[in-house]
């Protein structure tokens, strides 16, 4: 076989098995996620040690906090805006055969609204506005951050079979006993 057909074949069997590898972490992701919120909510910990049999660090999994957003309840903030003057602000939008009400996205700084401390929002007067405040996401992803010479460390114990217990998934070979 000619250089470029081994190569071509080399590249499509390293990429085949990067696909069926990639679906799996992503499989296994969502799993880990729920057991690592688990324990966030339960423990408060939010970062993982993850270590070889022999105790040895390779990695550490930290769940990723969210920052606090702007959340707005459209409905509750229309009525705050109707119910203390404001409806002015409020587009109708005509489209054909129905009509419906839009917040502009700059709304509260239309009102000149301000943010509490507690995240909330008030009118330049002090007056609390309904359907408008800070909150902070549920995490939703976290990352891997490898132990200097962590991958490396966790593919010698894999080759060398220490990571038998644990199972490598249905892509990689499971080794036993040494390489």
């Amino acid at each position: 076989m000619s250089n470029l057909k081994n190569n071509n074949l080399e590249f499509v069997l390293k990429k085949t098995i990067a696909d069926f590898v990639t679906d799996e972490v992503k499989q296994d992701r969502n799993e880990r996620m729920d057991e690592l919120l688990a324990m966030f909510r339960e423990l408060g910990v939010d970062r993982f040690t993850v270590e070889l049999p022999d105790g040895q660090a390779v990695a550490t999994l930290s769940i990723a906090k969210p920052k606090p957003k702007l959340a707005i309840k459209e409905t509750e903030l229309m009525g705050w805006l109707e119910t203390n003057g404001y409806e002015h602000l409020i587009k109708t939008v005509t489209i054909p055969e129905r009509t419906e009400k839009q917040l502009p996205v700059d709304i509260l700084e239309q009102l000149g609204a301000q943010k509490t401390e507690d995240g909330e929002y008030v009118t330049p007067d002090g007056v609390p506005i309904d359907g408008a405040y800070i909150a902070t996401p549920e995490p939703s992803s976290f990352t891997v951050r490898y132990a200097k010479g962590g991958q490396y460390k966790i593919l010698d114990a894999w080759h060398n079979g220490e990571l038998s217990e644990i199972g490598a998934g249905t892509t990689l070979p499971q080794i036993e006993g040494g390489k």
